[in-house]
């Protein structure tokens, strides 16, 4: 998983695999007209088309200003989309990285274990492998490569039959995300 910003390297299939299931699942988040009560970080909240049209333009000034390497501005306009829905862990990927390149190494951590809380607690909830892939990749982005090896080990022990687990095996995954140009750049 790339995250959502990223513009200087080309998506691959697995980044547009993410991307078409963050959009989903938005969408479906998005569609309700109220707030659900009780939200936790398992689920995309429900939330209003007015916050969603909100934070979806946010992040879309984010990209303008990434583009014009205004990094500040990334970070501000990140900042303001993940208080209106800090349920999306590429934007919390996409602001940790902002934060690598202007140095901001603890407020990268930060967004990063941020991104990684969530798509834990999906995967606590639901058991579906979508949650577990984009862990490898935060935790890579974390320089925890020990940890991603482990949490690839158990998930094969319990998902030994999952096919998308079984391509990321057989693409030798977490070798190629440590030689992705984006883990090395972003790494902390």
């Amino acid at each position: 998983m790339k995250p959502f910003l990223k513009i200087e390297h080309s998506l691959d299939t697995f980044r547009l695999c993410s991307l078409a299931l963050v959009i989903l699942l938005g969408a479906t988040a998005c569609s309700k007209e109220t707030v659900a009560a009780g939200t936790t970080v398992a689920e995309p909240k429900e939330v209003t088309r007015a916050v969603a049209a909100e934070a979806e333009s946010l992040v879309a000034e984010a990209a303008f200003a990434l583009q014009l390497k205004d990094y500040p501005r990334v970070v501000e306009t990140l900042t303001k989309a993940t208080k209106l829905r800090d349920d999306i862990p590429e934007w919390w990927v996409d602001l940790g990285a902002t934060q690598k390149r202007l140095n901001n190494l603890s407020e990268a951590k930060a967004c990063y274990k941020r991104a990684l809380a969530i798509h834990e607690s999906r995967y606590d909830r639901t058991k579906n492998v979508v949650h577990l892939i984009p862990q490898f990749h935060i935790l890579l982005l974390l320089d925890r490569e020990k940890d991603a090896r482990s949490l690839l080990e158990k998930s094969l022990q319990r998902h030994g039959d999952n096919p998308q687990l079984k391509e990321f095996v057989a693409a030798r995954g977490i070798d190629a995300l440590l030689q992705d140009p984006y883990v090395i750049e972003n790494k902390i």
